[in-house]
């Protein structure tokens, strides 16, 4: 079962109170991580995430079937800006 949108935006204000800075992504921790990200806005909430070839990267490393299952995907978009 899916959240409604309205859970998912009152947990994201929630967090966005906060600085989560103690996460661990694909063997690489929020340090090695920090300088690869981009921030976004998700009804009107800043929201820091990684950049694109870096979740490419990480998801290559995790090589768990449900990331790889997307990789081709993400790529296109990589290719797709780059062209832009």
């Amino acid at each position: 079962m899916v959240a409604p949108a309205a859970d998912f935006l009152a947990i994201l204000r929630a967090l966005a109170a906060h600085r989560v800075d103690h996460i661990v992504v694909g063997g690489h921790g929020f340090d090695a991580l920090v300088g690869h990200t981009k921030v976004v806005e998700v009804s009107g909430i800043a929201v820091e995430i990684l950049d694109l070839p870096t979740l490419i990267r990480v998801k290559e490393e995790t090589s768990r079937a449900k990331d790889l299952l997307s990789l081709q995907i993400l790529r296109r978009l990589l290719q797709e800006g780059e062209g832009r």
